[in-house]
This record gives structure tokens, C-alpha cells and sequence, in this order.
């Protein structure tokens, strides 16, 4: 199987769960789960006073299939007091491929936020973050001697 080399796109923000409501600018907080999130408190980006912010994002390799020139992948996902995701509290919300869902989601440890912020103090929040990587693939084009170069494919648009 061959790898190629990839462009990275990052696409942030991504409406974080808890954001405030357009309609009624009520904050929705996240609810108590003790399974997944342990004892500590998890808040939602509104009910913080700066919401963790991504620093550094593992950079993926990933094999493209066949006719697939955009893979996303979005996770939602804790990050700690200290800016590190919380890696048990994954949740692979949606994914182009099963397999690039799990190359993100083996990634995420690797991943630094600053971290969110109430009340001056950093504290532990859900984020929803979105993993968008571009094939930069070119095709293979012989040409004959003296023609001239074909037009350069458009650029894959990931949603």
C-alpha cells in the first residue's frame, strides 16, 4: 500500500458543546457523567471565562482510498487543568473513514491546548474539535514532447 504525502488543514473553531444558544443566549452545561469524565467538574466553552484553545495537533498519516481526497475526522473530548486532552473521554462523533477515526483518535494524546480559564484558575473542559487533512496528491501525466502542462487540479473541499 502506498503512503503520499499530505497537506494539513486544521479547521477551527468548532462550535463547542455548551455554546450558548442563539435564540435564547441560555448556556447549556455539561451534564454530570461520572463514568466518563471521573469526579472532577467538566465545563461547557460558556461557562468558562476563556475557553481552551488548541496549540499543537498531531499531524496524521493516513492512506487515502480510492476517489477520497479529504478525510475528516471530529472528536469530542476533555482537556485538563493543564492544556492535555483527556484521552479516555474520546468520542468519535463523526468520520470519512473507520480508519482515519482511529488514526485521530490515537493522535489525540499528542494534542496541547491551553487551557480554559473561570474564575482566573485553569479548569477541565469539553471541546469538540474538528480534523480536516487534504490529499495533495498530483496525478501521474505523461506528456508528449513540446506540450504543454495541464491546468492543476482544484483543491479538494473538506467538510
Amino acid at each position: 500500500m502506498m503512503r503520499h504525502a499530505l497537506s494539513i488543514a486544521l479547521v477551527f473553531p468548532f462550535v463547542p458543546l455548551g455554546a450558548q444558544e442563539p435564540s435564547t443566549g441560555a448556556c447549556m452545561s455539561v451534564a454530570p457523567d461520572s463514568v466518563r469524565f471521573g469526579n472532577a467538574p467538566v465545563f461547557a466553552a460558556c461557562e468558562v471565562d476563556r475557553p481552551a484553545k488548541l496549540r499543537r495537533a498531531a499531524k496524521p498519516r493516513a492512506t487515502f482510498p480510492r476517489d477520497v481526497r479529504c478525510l475528516v475526522a471530529t472528536l469530542e473530548f476533555v482537556v485538563d487543568e493543564r492544556g492535555a486532552p483527556v484521552v479516555s473521554t474520546a468520542v468519535l462523533l463523526k468520520r470519512t473513514t473507520v480508519a482515519f477515526g482511529n488514526t485521530a483518535l490515537r493522535g489525540l494524546a499528542e494534542w496541547r491546548f491551553d487551557p480554559a480559564m473561570r474564575n482566573q484558575e485553569p479548569v477541565r473542559q469539553l471541546v469538540v474539535e474538528r480534523l480536516t487533512v487534504e490529499d495533495d496528491r498530483l496525478p501521474f501525466v505523461v506528456l508528449e514532447p513540446g506540450a504543454s502542462r495541464p491546468p492543476p487540479m482544484p483543491r479538494p473541499v473538506c467538510r
